[in-house]
């Protein structure tokens, strides 16, 4: 029983000593290989950046305008000169339409509440209401043109800086894959507009073309007392005289591109543009476009 002993003891010391110099094999050994963990490792793009010129062209939209609509033609070159930075030129055009509200109130405003037209939703549907649509439940009520100040952007051009820090790939459907950028941008420029000023008169200098309705104390009913209706002082005819001007700005946005074909990639962009030295110190326009570009 001794002797058993010391030889199970004297073979476990032999198989510890020994095991210091043999490298542990795994089951997996011819299979495994350890996934290089460096940064560089995602680094081998399909669609590079560096030293790239890419042109652009976009269609989209002001978001936040209260009586215009103005859609936008956006075209932009872009130079990168790294993976993550690059500087563009861009210019934008401006097409712009009323939206009914302007109609509304270049012809007629200041309806009550409790009016016909208001309480049928029409009343910036008519043109050229009559008086007595105003007809309301006691209460006086009027309708003339008012001029708001609005402006109208033609056009807008600017240099800016471009900041991609994210580059990445995802499956579709679980069998395709998309490569896509997501981009910051900052820049300056100006932007080019027709401004018309506020105006709480007509051309004449007087507010003739209001009317007003009173309740007649006898009889029921109202009254429409109605100055001169000049049509050269409502409407599109009666707005201000327009103020052409140049004014700076300054671009914020941020957005993301698709691509494909080696050299192309479709992009959206929400961009906040700052117009500077307006009568209220500075006004936001939030646009969105998408379209297709091109790097060479």
């Amino acid at each position: 029983m001794r002797r058993r002993i010391i030889l199970i003891s004297i073979i476990g010391i032999l198989f510890c000593g020994i095991s210091q110099y043999v490298a542990p094999v795994s089951l997996y050994a011819d299979d495994y290989v350890r996934a290089t963990e460096d940064p560089d490792n995602v680094k081998n793009k399909i669609y590079p950046r560096n030293r790239k010129i890419e042109f652009g062209a976009d269609f989209g939209a002001f978001l936040n305008q209260g009586f215009v609509n103005t859609m936008l033609l956006h075209f932009v070159a872009t130079y990168f000169f790294s993976e993550n930075w690059g500087g563009s030129v861009e210019y934008s055009i401006g097409m712009v339409s009323d939206k009914d509200e302007r109609a509304c109130i270049e012809t007629f405003y200041n309806a009550n509440p409790d009016s016909k037209l208001v309480q049928s939703g029409a009343v910036c549907k008519a043109t050229d209401p009559n008086p007595e649509d105003f007809e309301t439940d006691g209460n006086n009520s009027n309708y003339g043109p008012a001029y708001m100040p609005i402006r109208e952007v033609t056009g807008l051009a600017a240099l800016n800086l471009i900041w991609t820090p994210v580059y990445g790939k995802q499956l579709i459907f679980m069998s395709n894959t998309s490569f896509f950028d997501i981009f910051f941008t900052a820049g300056v420029g100006a932007a080019m507009s027709t401004f018309y000023p506020d105006s709480e008169l007509l051309k004449d200098g007087k507010t003739t073309s209001r009317c007003s309705a009173t309740e007649n104390e006898q009889g029921g009913g109202y009254t429409f007392n109605c100055g001169t209706r000049n049509e050269d002082y409502i409407g599109k005819a009666g707005r201000p005289d327009p103020e052409s001007s140049t004014l700076p700005i300054i671009n914020l946005g941020i957005g993301q591109k698709f691509h494909f074909g080696k050299r192309f990639s479709v992009k959206v962009e929400l961009r906040n543009t700052t117009i500077l030295g307006t009568p209220s110190a500075f006004e936001n326009l939030v646009a969105v476009w998408g379209g297709l570009n091109l790097r060479i």
